[in-house]
C-alpha cells in the first residue's frame, strides 16, 4: 500500500524538527497588543448555499487571492476535512493551504509541525486561518504545549489576529477561541442534572474572545443555550453568545458581535443572576436572554445592541404601548425547551402575547414513562426592557428580541407520564 502524503509529511518534518531551532511562544514582539483583526464564529452544519455568510468570510479575510491557513486540528478525518474546506475557500478565490497538525497514533509527532519553524512562518505571514470542526480537545492536544502554554504555532495563529487578520473557525473550531470551553459533556439535560466541571466537561481554550464571554456552538439547534448556562454560573463567567448552525458571529477588534448567517445567536447575561447556593441541584433567578439574527450586533463591553436597520425601520414590539394588538393569543408551554429552535419560538411569541410569562420543562421523556424522573421548569417573564421585531425578509431569521426574563429551578416529574 502506498504511503500517504499525510504520512510523508510527518516523516520530513521529523526530519526537519532535528535541525530547526524551535520558535518559542512569546518571541514574536506583539504579545499584549490589542487585536486589529477579526473573529468569525460559525455555529457548524454550515450549507454551501449560505452566500451570505461565505461571502463575508471571503472579504474578510482579504478577498481575492488572500493566503487561508487550513487546521483540520479537530477532524477525525484530517486529510478529508482538509481537503473540503480547501475546496471551498478555493470557490471563494482565496488562495488556502492545509496545516498539518494534527493528532495521530504517534504521541511523540503530536507537536512536530506546532513547533516547526517553517510552518509556524508559513502561518505568521497568512492574511487568514480556518480552524475546522470536531473535536476542540484535539486542539489543546496539538498546539497547547506541555507546559499548558502556546505552542509556536498556536502563537502564530495569535500573531495573524493581532496584525489585522482574520481567524475563523466551525463548531469545534469556533468552541476553542473561547477562555473556558466544553470539551467532554453529555447531552444536555445530563450537563444541567450533575454540573459542568473544570478538568472533567470544561477546559481552557484558546482566549480569543474577550474575558468574559462564553462561547457555544449548535445551541438552538441541539438546546445547548441551557448547558451554557450551566458552565458560566460554573465558572462565574457573565455573558455568553450561542451561536446556531448555519451561522456565524463576526467579533471586530474585539469590541463588537455581528451576526451573519441564516438563523442567529442566543446573547446570555448573568451579571445580574441570583441562585440557591444551599440546593444541590442547577438553579438561577432573573438571567436576561437575547436573540439576535442577520445584520443584528451587540457591543461586548456595554452590551448594548444595534437591531438590523432593515428590522428596526419596520418598527418595534413593545408589549407595554398603547394600543399594543398581540398576534399570539394563547399562553406559551413547551413540553422541550432544549428541543430545536424550541427557545426561539418561545421568546418572539412572549413578547408579541397578552401574557406576561411562559413554561418550558426538560426532562428525560423515557424515564418519565415508566416512573418518577428530575428536570427542570423554565419560567420566562417580561421586564420593562422587553421588546421584539419581527419582519419577514431574504437574508436570515425575522426575528430579533431584547431582554427575555429567566428562572430555572428543579422539579420532579411524576410518572408514568401516559398510560
Amino acid at each position: 500500500m502506498p504511503t500517504s502524503i499525510w504520512t510523508r509529511l510527518f516523516f520530513g518534518l521529523a526530519l526537519l524538527a532535528r535541525f530547526a531551532s524551535p520558535c518559542r511562544a512569546g518571541n514574536d514582539g506583539d504579545a499584549g497588543n490589542a487585536p486589529l483583526g477579526h473573529l468569525m464564529l460559525l455555529g457548524g452544519s454550515e450549507r454551501g448555499d449560505n452566500l451570505v455568510l461565505w461571502s463575508e468570510l471571503a472579504r474578510l479575510a482579504g478577498g481575492k487571492g488572500a493566503k487561508v491557513a487550513v487546521f483540520p486540528t479537530g477532524s477525525r478525518n484530517p486529510e478529508r476535512s482538509g481537503a473540503a474546506h480547501s475546496k471551498n475557500l478555493e470557490s471563494l478565490g482565496l488562495d488556502p493551504f492545509v496545516v498539518p497538525a494534527v493528532v495521530t497514533s504517534n504521541p511523540a509527532d503530536l507537536h512536530l509541525v506546532a513547533n516547526d519553524a517553517q510552518w509556524v512562518e508559513r502561518v505568521r505571514q497568512a492574511d487568514a486561518v480556518f480552524l475546522s470542526g470536531g473535536n476542540q480537545a484535539r486542539y489543546r492536544q496539538v498546539l497547547i504545549d506541555e507546559r499548558n502554554g502556546d505552542t509556536p504555532l498556536l502563537a502564530a495563529i495569535r500573531h495573524v489576529y493581532r496584525k489585522g487578520g482574520l481567524i475563523a473557525g466551525t463548531s469545534a473550531g469556533a468552541a476553542i477561541m473561547s477562555r473556558v470551553m466544553y470539551v467532554d459533556a453529555d447531552f444536555v439535560l445530563p450537563v444541567m442534572l450533575h454540573g459542568a466541571h473544570r478538568g472533567k466537561e470544561l477546559a481552557d481554550g484558546f482566549g480569543l474572545v474577550p474575558q468574559d464571554w462564553f462561547i457555544d456552538q449548535h445551541c438552538l439547534v441541539r438546546g445547548r443555550f441551557a448547558r451554557a448556562l450551566v458552565a458560566m454560573q460554573s465558572i462565574e463567567t457573565s455573558f455568553g453568545l450561542g451561536i446556531d448552525e448555519n451561522t456565524a458571529v463576526v467579533i471586530e477588534k474585539g469590541k463588537t458581535a455581528r451576526v451573519v448567517g441564516f438563523r442567529g445567536m442566543v446573547v446570555l447575561d448573568l451579571s445580574e443572576s441570583t441562585r440557591d447556593s444551599t440546593a444541590a441541584k442547577f438553579n438561577l433567578k432573573k438571567a436576561r436572554l437575547s436573540f439576535l439574527s442577520h445584520g443584528d450586533q451587540i457591543d461586548l463591553a456595554t452590551r448594548a445592541v444595534t437591531v438590523d436597520p432593515e428590522k428596526a425601520a419596520h418598527g418595534m414590539i413593545d408589549p407595554r404601548q398603547a394600543g399594543f394588538d398581540p398576534f399570539y393569543k394563547k399562553q406559551q408551554f413547551m413540553n422541550d425547551i432544549l428541543g430545536n429552535t424550541a427557545l426561539v419560538d418561545l421568546m418572539y411569541k412572549l413578547v408579541d402575547s397578552p401574557h406576561n410569562d411562559a413554561i418550558g420543562l426538560a426532562f428525560d421523556g423515557g424515564a418519565a414513562r415508566r416512573g418518577d424522573t428530575d428536570g427542570f421548569e423554565f419560567r420566562f417573564y417580561r421586564g420593562p426592557d422587553t421588546v421584539s421585531w419581527d419582519v419577514h425578509r431574504q437574508h436570515g431569521d425575522s426575528h430579533t428580541v431584547k431582554n427575555v426574563y429567566l428562572d430555572i429551578r428543579p422539579i420532579t416529574v411524576h410518572g408514568p407520564l401516559y398510560e
